[in-house]
């Protein structure tokens, strides 16, 4: 973030902040109040949240303080964090051994939680 202030001197020093809201997202996101610069206070999961919405204020040092808000939009892009998972522990199966070759045995069954995966099971 960077915010410009027209005024002169300690009216022109900006800080910055992170507006609390009903999302929380000052627990996700930190804001360095001298330079701006916006960072993750955690982990982010894609499969949780895919977008975060804050805003942002910018308050000038004078006397009166004057300030300026404006939206955040942050979008988590998908990583292949998950793992496949089984629908059941164990399969069993009983087989004559008399099975022609091809014989059906059973089927397997597996998702993947990461969206961008789901789809591509092998």
């Amino acid at each position: 973030m960077f915010a410009q202030d027209q005024d002169s001197e300690k009216n022109a020093a900006v800080s910055y902040q992170i507006l609390s809201d009903i999302y929380n997202s000052t627990d996700y996101f930190h804001i360095d109040s001298n330079s701006g610069l916006v960072f993750t206070a955690r982990l982010l999961d894609y499969e949780l949240v895919q977008r975060y919405n804050f805003i942002v204020r910018a308050t000038d040092s004078g006397d009166p303080a004057l300030s300026s808000d404006v939206s955040v939009t942050v979008t988590i892009t998908d990583t292949n964090d998950n793992p496949p998972n089984f629908s059941q522990a164990l399969y069993e199966a009983f087989v004559s051994e008399l099975a022609p070759r091809g014989h059906f045995v059973t089927c397997v069954q597996a998702s993947d939680a990461d969206i961008c995966d789901a789809q591509r099971l092998r």
